[in-house]
């Protein structure tokens, strides 16, 4: 039997011998749902909402806009696509004399396999960030996201044990499936702290805890009551300059969710290539690597606001001998905008390092 988000199927010994695609779809339901965890991305250090409310307004900037797009197990099924949008802000920062409220607003759909198991999430984000000490070197913000989400499936995707005929399945006879729900909404809620450093020699860290599903909310489609398990997050970013044009950044990421595990870290390389009259140019690349699981290889470039990167995950599971190591892409763009009144009130734009 199994089972994947709270829907079973029954496998008959004669599934055995159906085609090779059918046969890895199923080991992949398997392998990737016994000790199941929340969709996530490579490139956490890029997805900032998603790992830490906290993280909301934490910006060298006002405004911030990030997509972030996945794609993988395209060589041995239907692929996984992970998809997500942010935009969050830091506000009042003049009038709070240093700290600075932050808002955001995150949208996240992922569409898994056959069956198209649909998840879409819509999170409003807000921080409140504490400055600490006099010259404003250090701060703890604390971040609150909500909001509700909704999973669904197509069932006319799927195939049933009744519907094995004479060596094949025959999706003509009725599967027998009628009382299972095809969706589900619900509302949830995840709360997070964070510590940021500057030192004197410019080095900067952020550091930071974050508790997901705190109410578990019920995400069965069959009727009964399957609740998340809550997912709780630790993450550590960093900024060291070696020269004056190449900084080396760290990151690393451990979540624990029921049973399951992930401790994913590595570092960048932030280089200048080239400077311009309108700006900088600089070339990102690096490597991750995310325990028993998969090599992260990155590549990215930052032009004034913009910063794009782009990973590849090598596979290096137990399901490697089905996926010939081969993973999936990941494209984040992230968007941010420094803007400081001047003497007659009108925006300045500055360039500026930033996570």
């Amino acid at each position: 039997m199994i089972v994947f988000k709270n829907i079973y199927w029954s496998m008959p010994f004669g599934l055995l011998c159906v085609k090779r695609s059918i046969i890895l779809s199923a080991i992949i339901l398997i392998c990737s749902n016994i000790n199941a965890q929340d969709v996530h991305f490579s490139q956490f250090f890029n997805a900032p909402l998603s790992i830490n409310p906290a993280q909301t307004g934490n910006i060298d900037g006002n405004i911030r806009a990030v997509l972030n797009h996945r794609n993988q197990w395209n060589s041995i099924s239907i692929p996984f696509v992970t998809s997500s949008a942010s935009f969050d802000s830091k506000l009042f920062e003049d009038r709070l004399k240093g700290d600075a409220i932050g808002l955001g607003i995150e949208l996240f759909n992922d569409k898994v396999g056959a069956g198209r198991l649909n998840n879409f999430q819509m999170m409003l984000n807000t921080s409140y960030q504490k400055n600490i000490g006099s010259q404003n070197k250090q701060s703890i913000t604390i971040g609150l996201k909500a909001g509700f989400f909704q999973r669904k499936i197509d069932f006319t995707k799927l195939t049933f044990a009744n519907q094995y005929l004479d060596g094949d399945f025959n999706t003509n006879i009725p599967s027998g499936e009628n009382t299972l729900k095809y969706k589900i909404s619900n509302f949830d809620i995840s709360t997070g702290i964070l510590y940021k450093l500057q030192t004197q020699n410019d080095i900067i860290i952020n550091g930071g805890f974050s508790v997901f599903h705190l109410t578990r909310p019920n995400e069965s489609l069959t009727g009964g009551i399957a609740r998340i398990p809550s997912r709780y997050l630790f993450h550590l970013e960093s900024i060291f300059i070696l020269n004056q044009s190449t900084n080396f950044e760290p990151a690393l990421i451990y979540m624990s969710q029921n049973k399951a595990k992930e401790l994913n870290f590595g570092g960048k390389f932030d280089h200048v290539l080239s400077t311009l009259k309108y700006g900088l140019i600089n070339l990102n690349f690096g490597a991750f690597y995310r325990t028993s699981d998969a090599f992260i290889l990155l590549t990215g470039v930052k032009y004034q606001n913009w910063n794009v990167c782009l990973t590849y995950d090598m596979n290096t599971s137990k399901l490697h001998p089905a996926s010939n190591y081969k993973g999936g892409f990941e494209l984040s763009i992230i968007y941010v905008n420094k803007i400081i009144p001047g003497k007659n009130n009108l925006p300045v734009l500055l360039p500026c390092i930033r996570l």
